[in-house]
């Protein structure tokens, strides 16, 4: 009798290590083979920024504790969404193709972080995400990696520049019209061509005698941007057709454009103004 209570003490107790056995296995294998289970800490959790707008850089460092290897090729990149405190999403950065980094090994990244323009409180949310599929976040086990962030002060545009147009080189055919601009760079501050703060040219169509007949006129990105003292060549393109236009002569103004926050005349920039007759 005592035997086989020993027995099947030893039974029990054989079955129970078993079961506790299988319950870390179990849990191991689905906390170490989550598609989307990383972990990014970053080498600040606060930093300033005087003015929005502004660049800084934040180093991070991915761990990755997928079963898979973690690259560009398997459509996998970095990136970064600005929170005000209110949980708005503010903006989101670019995605950055994520260097080759294998399972249970890890890599450090160097983000190009952009404030947002206004003053404030805002919380960056750092995190992996498979482009068109899913931020890491929404499916893996960690939360985003997070860090606050003090914009000083607002952002207010303070480029000096000047554009021309020699009126000899404009062409015109049909309903399209092509007009040539030279863009010269006279302050210290770039003229960027990308960003919050990136610049177009774009046009208003007016009636020879001023009245505005079309006042947000189609974008044309700059190719690239213009550091101080330099110049840009750039052509803006009109399709007349577009718009329901009755044969006559025509006011185009070329201007320079900071999407949301200013044209350029509103900021000394005297926009091209060109004659077009649409009589032909």
């Amino acid at each position: 009798m005592k035997l086989q209570k020993k027995l099947k003490k030893s039974w029990i107790l054989v079955m129970i290590g078993m079961i506790f056995y299988i319950g870390i296995l179990i849990f191991c294998m689905r906390y170490y083979t989550e598609p989307y289970h990383i972990e990014i800490t970053a080498d600040k959790k606060h930093f300033e920024i005087e003015t929005g707008g502004s660049e800084c850089k934040l180093f991070v460092h991915i761990k990755n504790n997928t079963p898979n290897t973690l690259s560009e090729k398997n459509n996998i990149y970095c990136a970064y969404q600005i929170y005000d405190l209110n949980e708005n999403m503010i903006l989101e950065g670019k995605h950055i193709p994520i260097k080759e980094v294998k399972k249970r090994k890890s890599v450090d990244m160097e983000l190009n972080i952009e404030a947002p323009l206004s003053k404030g409180e805002y919380i960056i949310k750092i995190d992996l995400v498979e482009e068109g599929v899913t931020w890491f976040y929404e499916k893996g086990k960690e939360k985003s990696c997070e860090v606050t962030l003090n914009v000083q002060n607002s952002y207010q545009t303070n480029i000096l520049a000047e554009i021309w147009c020699n009126p000899n080189l404009v062409q015109h055919t049909g309903n399209l019209c092509y007009i040539p601009i030279t863009i010269l760079n006279q302050g210290t501050t770039p003229i960027k061509n990308s960003g919050q703060t990136a610049f177009f040219i774009s046009y208003h169509i007016k009636t020879t005698d001023g009245k505005i007949l079309l006042y947000d006129g189609v974008r044309t990105p700059l190719s690239e941007t213009i550091l101080p003292k330099e110049s840009l060549e750039a052509v803006c393109r009109i399709d007349f057709s577009n718009y329901l236009l009755p044969k006559g002569t025509y006011l185009v103004e070329v201007e320079l454009l900071q999407e949301k926050i200013a044209w350029g005349s509103s900021i000394g920039v005297h926009p091209v103004t060109i004659e077009v007759n649409l009589n032909q």
